[in-house]
C-alpha cells in the first residue's frame, strides 16, 4: 500500500494526457464530494442522471433516487443559506428537477417519494417567505438533518456509483485501443496532433520516472480505507 499512499503532484496540464476523460471526470466528481463543494452538487446530480439513463443498472432504483435527490436537495439548501435575497423564480427550476428525478425513478408506486419531494418544496417556500424561520432553520435544524452525516451518506452512494462506472469502462491497453482506429493516415495524423504535446509528456514523465507503479488495490479495499478514514479518532 506504500505506493498507493504516496501522493504524486502531477501538473494540471498533464492530467488530461495521463487520465482518460471519463476517469478524469469521475475523479473530479469524487473530489467535489470529498471536499463538500456543495455549490457544484447540481453538476454531480446531472452527471449521475445522464449516466444512469444509459446504464440504469449501476445503482438500484432506490439508490439512484437517494443519490440524485440528495445531491439536488443539498444544493438547493445551500442556495437558500448563501443567498438571503433568493426568490422562488430563481430556485423553481431546481425544485422542478426534484419532481423529474422522482418521476423518472419508477419506484414510487405508493407516492412516498413524491410526498417527500413536496414536503421539501414546502420547506423551501417557507424559507423564502420567512427570514425569521430561515435563520432558525439554518442555525438549529439544518446541521442535524443536512450536516456531516447527510454528506457522508451521499459520499458512500457516490463511491459505489463511481466504482461501478470504473468497472464498466476499464482502460484498454494501447494495442486494444489501436484496433479501434481506422487505417487512415490522415485520421491518425489528426489524432496525434490532438493528443500529443511534447512539453506535457516531458512534465508527466519527470514526475513519474522515479516513482513505483501504483498498486492495483481492489475497490472493496479502497472503500474500507475510506470508511476507516471517516471514523472519529479513538474508535
Amino acid at each position: 500500500m506504500s505506493a498507493y499512499r504516496k501522493r504524486v503532484k502531477v501538473p494540471q496540464s498533464s492530467l488530461s494526457l495521463w487520465l482518460p476523460p471519463m476517469r478524469l471526470l469521475s475523479a473530479l466528481t469524487w473530489k467535489v464530494a470529498e471536499m463538500r463543494q456543495v455549490e457544484y452538487y447540481n453538476k454531480l446530480e446531472e452527471f449521475v442522471s445522464v449516466v444512469m439513463e444509459i446504464v440504469p443498472d449501476l445503482l438500484s432504483p432506490k439508490e439512484r433516487v437517494e443519490l440524485c435527490l440528495g445531491l439536488r436537495a443539498r444544493f438547493i439548501l445551500e442556495l437558500c443559506c448563501d443567498q438571503p435575497s433568493l426568490t422562488l423564480p430563481i430556485v423553481q427550476p431546481h425544485l422542478d428537477r426534484l419532481f423529474w428525478i422522482a418521476e423518472s425513478a419508477s419506484i414510487d408506486s405508493d407516492g412516498t417519494v413524491e410526498a417527500s419531494v413536496r414536503n421539501f418544496v414546502d420547506l423551501i417556500q417557507t424559507l423564502l417567505r420567512s427570514p425569521t424561520y430561515r435563520e432558525h432553520f439554518f442555525q438549529d435544524i439544518y446541521p442535524l438533518h443536512y450536516g456531516y452525516k447527510y454528506d457522508t451518506a451521499l459520499q458512500f452512494l457516490l463511491w459505489d456509483f463511481l466504482s461501478r462506472l470504473e468497472e464498466l469502462l476499464p482502460v484498454p491497453s494501447f494495442y486494444q485501443a489501436a484496433c479501434w482506429f481506422e487505417d487512415d493516415p490522415s485520421l491518425l495524423e489528426d489524432s496525434l496532433k490532438m493528443v500529443y504535446n511534447s512539453k506535457e509528456v516531458q512534465h508527466l514523465l519527470l514526475h513519474f520516472k522515479n516513482i513505483e507503479p501504483l498498486d492495483k488495490v481492489p475497490v472493496d479495499k479502497l472503500k474500507n480505507l475510506y470508511q476507516n478514514s471517516m471514523k472519529p479518532k479513538g474508535q
